[in-house]
């Protein structure tokens, strides 16, 4: 039984504040830290970290520093502040950068008006189907979970579980240091070269996927590994023997690059039954005159909710005629795919830990295109459907962070709308001060991901097929859906046709020592791990900010 002495405890019993300036103003602070860190990780080397885990420990440490001390409904505000700051404009460096890279300029009005709009769609588009994903069973959100276990055990820093969440972090740093650092730990272990042609295996030694395939669970870490085994074990193989793409050992992105159709027609077709399952309770999400609307009312505010999200994709309708002379229904056709794409995301985020968005980008640039035919437009609305999917995602795993904490839903939607504010303005200041310094083509600042797109934009002038194939998209279709109807997670296999098997085998060994615990301990007993395990995660993503902080003062 844990200690009913803490201070966090006696706070927590006496009076449950909650959004109050002090939990606003360190979410702002440490949003704005964590942009940057992120802004300038993704213009690096393409990579970013889990925000909300990390700041949930951070809100737990400076917090009562102003006004002494705090609770978890409190700190889950601070967090759910912070996540929306740092992820307000992270696709700048991406999609923005990547249509600079075809000759656009830096645009202050292009960049604030599009991440505005968007983000509020984001926000205001899952805030209406609050109800429908956070209280699905099938969806287990790893991440939500991970941060609920830092805010729960943070604050009590006498307690056993506090002890070991506190124990795990230390241990998480000082594996990712001795590997980033020091070099004495190799990061990954290859056994690639020991196998036939065309087969890829490897394991990725990353404290954070241990800890994400722990809380996932011993199910749907060896289903993943299961379809990772079959893509890298199998399909490499036989794509590699009959042409489709290079041997993956030499490029692993051939493959990659061949898979997304499947991929994303897997992944889109594996959400429809689902949806159709719930039609009427997310037709009901958005109908004024539905009876359900005022009993959802009394927790999110449904109907200004509903006007925000009109009055913004007008918005945007009405800004790109404007600006690019697109046609109205086209805009409003690419809006709709945006948002359905960003639930699809937001799914599978939810059920596997692990983010499409880099997929379904490729998959929105490809369909934007064969539109407008304007490679610089195309990214330019591409990177209002990312912003939209990165606030849908985030602003969804805090509400389901604080449906499990038992915080107030209204409090965290305002929370998520005050900390985009800052946000956009000081990230694209930040944004066009990176630019400025070290331009486009420096040896430090890549842009990977940015160069990427700017690739696929760029090629799509030619033959479409050789960017995406619909042939493969309608087989990806066919068997999420038959998938999808038998009750596999599908949208979470899809993900291993593209990710690398080192990181689903890390994951899955997180996965297969949960089992093992369930098995030999009982269930219980392995739910009160979820600490080691998130604090591996909160190790790994505080030695990546670091790393990024000695980058850039170097």
């Amino acid at each position: 039984m844990k200690e009913s002495t803490s201070t966090f405890e006696k706070k927590t019993n006496r009076v449950e504040k909650e959004f109050t300036v002090r939990a606003i103003f360190w979410g702002i602070i440490v949003g704005l830290i964590m942009m940057a860190l992120l802004i300038y990780l993704g213009a690096v080397a393409g990579m970013d970290f889990n925000v909300s885990p990390v700041a949930s420990i951070l809100g737990v440490i400076l917090i009562p520093l102003i006004g002494g001390p705090t609770n978890k409904k409190e700190i889950n505000i601070m967090q759910t502040t912070a996540s929306a700051v740092a992820l307000s404009c992270t696709g700048l460096a991406i999609y923005y950068v990547a249509a600079m890279f075809l000759g656009y300029e830096f645009k202050w009005s292009v960049i604030i008006i599009t991440l505005l709009l968007a983000n509020l769609i984001g926000i205001c588009f899952v805030t209406l189907l609050r109800k429908q994903m956070v209280e699905d069973p099938s969806l287990p959100f790893p991440q939500s979970i991970m941060c609920k276990t830092a805010i729960d055990n943070g604050g009590n820093l006498t307690g056993k579980d506090a002890k070991i969440l506190f124990l795990f972090i230390a241990i998480g740093l000082i594996i990712v240091f001795m590997q980033n650092i020091l070099g004495i730990i190799p990061a990954m272990i290859d056994f690639s070269k020991y196998l036939p042609e065309g087969m890829v295996m490897g394991v990725l030694l990353m404290p954070m996927m241990l800890g994400m395939g722990y809380i996932l669970g011993f199910k749907i870490s060896i289903i993943l590994l299961i379809g990772s085994l079959v893509s890298n074990l199998v399909l490499g193989p036989i794509g590699t023997n009959l042409g489709w793409y290079v041997n993956p050992q030499v490029d692993y992105s051939g493959m990659q690059n061949f898979n997304i159709p499947i991929m994303v027609g897997m992944s889109l077709f594996a959400s429809v039954i689902p949806l159709i399952k719930q039609r009427k309770a997310i037709l009901r999400a958005f109908s004024f005159n539905s009876s359900n609307l005022d009993e959802e009312s009394k927790v999110v505010p449904v109907k200004l909710m509903i006007i925000c999200m009109i009055i913004c994709i007008l918005g945007a309708i009405v800004f790109y005629k404007i600006t690019y002379n697109i046609n109205p229904i086209h805009m409003l056709f690419f809006v709709i795919l945006g948002m359905a794409t960003a639930l699809i995301s937001v799914r599978i985020q939810a059920e596997s830990g692990l983010s499409a968005a880099l997929a379904f980008s490729v998959f929105q640039i490809v369909i934007v295109y064969s539109i407008i035919r304007e490679p610089i437009v195309t990214l330019l609305i591409s990177f209002m459907s990312g912003a939209i999917t990165l606030l849908a995602q985030n602003t969804m795993m805090d509400l389901k962070t604080g449906y499990m904490l038992g915080a107030s839903p209204k409090k965290q939607v305002w929370a998520q709308i005050i900390g985009i504010i800052p946000g956009i303005i000081i990230g694209t200041v930040f944004f066009y001060g990176l630019v400025k310094t070290h331009g486009l083509s420096s040896n430090h600042i890549s842009y990977p991901i940015g160069k990427m797109y700017y690739s696929i934009a760029s090629g799509l002038s030619g033959e479409m097929s050789n960017v995406f194939d619909m042939g493969r998209f309608v087989i990806g279709s066919i068997i999420g859906l038959a998938m999808s109807f038998i009750g596999l997670p599908a949208g979470a296999l899809a993900i291993t046709l593209y990710l690398m098997p080192s990181v689903v085998l890390n994951l899955s060994i997180g996965g297969v020592i949960r089992g093992f615990i369930e098995k030999r301990f009982g269930e219980k007993r392995a739910e009160t791990y979820n600490n080691a395990a998130t604090g591996l995660v909160i190790g790994d993503a505080l030695v990546a900010i670091v790393i990024v902080v000695l980058t850039m003062l170097m």
